[in-house]
């Protein structure tokens, strides 16, 4: 399983996640309408999440925010 994943607190924190992943990411064909719908899944939250993680189950990636303590591990990218 690979994923990859940010900390957010805002919705320009969540566009700048969806670029990076996508930077990192060039084969995944999500569009700006994909981003459009992330950013509205983040603005109609009905909890404090703070981070974004995009993780990949065979060929197919999915995302899911997360609050502080359903965090297991932070791991730097530098």
């Amino acid at each position: 399983m690979m994923t990859f994943g940010c900390q957010i607190t805002s919705e320009r924190d969540v566009k700048t996640a969806f670029n990076d992943f996508k930077k990192h990411h060039p084969e995944v064909n999500w569009d700006g309408a994909t981003r459009k719908m992330i950013v509205n899944m983040y603005k109609n939250r009905t909890k404090p999440y703070r981070h974004i993680v995009f993780f990949q189950i065979k060929d197919n990636w999915f995302l899911k925010f997360l609050v502080e303590n359903e965090v297991l591990h932070h791991i730097p990218l530098k």
